[in-house]
């Protein structure tokens, strides 16, 4: 069972700022798509919107990911760099 379903936008926030794993998974996973419903409800969903809408925020997380991750990367050099001078 995912524990992050149900925790509010703010909880999820903060741990995505703390580099937590779970919330990644989550937000992979859960994210951009319909709660379940049953199977009579189903036939309503219109699957194809619902399959880009998840693209578009895993895009859309990914690409955040990236440049948060060139942010730290750049300052570690900018770090090593400062030590050498």
């Amino acid at each position: 069972m995912d524990p992050y379903v149900e925790h509010d936008t703010l909880t999820l926030l903060l741990d995505l700022i703390l580099l937590k794993q779970g919330v990644y998974r989550h937000l992979l996973y859960n994210r951009g798509s319909a709660p379940r419903r049953t199977t009579s409800e189903l036939h309503d969903i219109d699957a194809a919107c619902l399959s880009r809408a998840r693209r578009i925020w895993t895009l859309k997380l990914g690409a955040g990911l990236v440049v948060l991750d060139a942010c730290m990367v750049s300052l570690h050099l900018f770090e090593i760099v400062a030590s050498l001078s």
